[in-house]
């Protein structure tokens, strides 16, 4: 059987991962096909032995070209836009809809995204929601009828593996620098601990728009010595793991598999109560926050790591929160058995 996963960035991030550990699981007679805009994805794609197909631009004629390049089996979309380009790209090839982020247009039944997403839904067999919160939130019934929940899962062997070493501090941030990830208010909760805290050490893993304004605000802010702007890492995980807490306070999040990943490191997380999130993150583990507010999110870090015993409480929590994402048979067997069935 031939799929094509296409996917609309250029780098290598949440959406990206699930992809290609789906690719990696899935079992022999499958002939995958990686497509997406070429960029650093490129690069990570190649190395881990999976086909690569550059688009010119995320686009129709792009896509019409890789879909006639290609001649696939089934297309496997990656979020709403590719979703929408794969399902006026052909008329006779099944389209799977894979989303993996909430954003908030999709509330607005009258937003163009939303309308033009549900025009496409006539042209989608199936649609696999990384969580119950991007059914919820879509405006109207069209998403309901085709929709199936599949969360994410991690390979928690690789992870640890990769984390043969540490690399210390005492929060991280994991993620894009772009809206959705809240970066800047992230920045403000250091800012409110160093009162407290002077010598308070935080990395950001990641980039995106917003790095120019977030080094504006450390400068402004003096706040030099105490946050760290690592960039994107292909292994990210001896950060991770070094990490004494993480943070997350997203504006908006479909699954969070970067809180999937600390908790798989022992690792507890601070994140906004949004969308997958709440799935994920509880008070064994960490806290969920309600609002953003840079002073209760500076509390509840010295709550965490204040006492010896309630920090070691909350490694283990998050430890044990992380197993239930760790299913990847069950999680392969889910696609195997929907690919079948679409195709026969």
């Amino acid at each position: 059987m031939k799929i094509l996963f296409l996917l609309k960035s250029h780098e290598y991030s949440g959406a990206e991962s699930v992809i290609l550990n789906l690719i990696q699981f899935l079992p022999t007679g499958f002939d995958t096909y990686y497509a997406s805009p070429n960029g650093s994805i490129g690069k990570v794609v190649r190395e881990k032995g999976v086909k690569f197909i550059p688009l010119k631009k995320a686009n129709l004629k792009s896509v019409r070209k890789v879909i006639n390049q290609v001649q696939p089996d089934i297309i496997h979309a990656s979020d709403f836009s590719m979703s929408v380009l794969a399902a006026f790209g052909t008329s006779s090839i099944p389209v799977l809809s894979h989303l993996h982020n909430n954003p908030s247009w999709i509330k607005n039944k009258f937003d163009p995204r939303t309308i033009l997403y549900r025009f496409a839904l006539k042209r989608i067999h199936r649609v696999i929601c990384v969580s119950p919160a991007i059914i919820g939130e879509f405006a109207g019934n069209a998403l309901r009828e085709k929709a199936v929940v599949i969360p994410n899962v991690i390979n928690s062997d690789k992870i640890l593996a990769s984390a043969n070493k540490s690399i210390q501090s005492d929060i991280c941030f994991v993620g894009r620098l772009t809206e959705q990830k809240n970066p800047l208010f992230f920045c403000s909760v250091i800012k409110k601990i160093k009162e407290k805290d002077p010598n308070i050490k935080a990395v950001m893993l990641g980039r995106g728009e917003l790095e120019g304004k977030i080094k504006n605000y450390i400068l402004a802010n003096e706040l030099a010595n105490n946050i760290n702007l690592i960039g994107f890492k292909q292994n990210p995980y001896p950060y991770m793991k070094g990490a004494k807490v993480c943070m997350m306070p997203s504006k908006y999040e479909g699954f969070g598999l970067s809180a999937v990943e600390m908790l798989t490191l022992g690792t507890p997380v601070i994140a906004a109560n949004v969308g997958g999130l709440k799935n994920i993150v509880d008070d064994t583990c960490g806290f969920l926050m309600n609002g953003y507010n840079a002073e209760e999110y500076a509390l509840k870090y010295f709550e965490i790591v204040h006492d010896p015993n309630e920090y070691l409480t909350k490694v283990n929590g998050a430890i044990s929160a992380s197993k239930k994402f760790a299913d990847s048979q069950g999680f392969r067997d889910q696609f195997v058995n929907m690919y079948k069935e679409i195709v026969e």
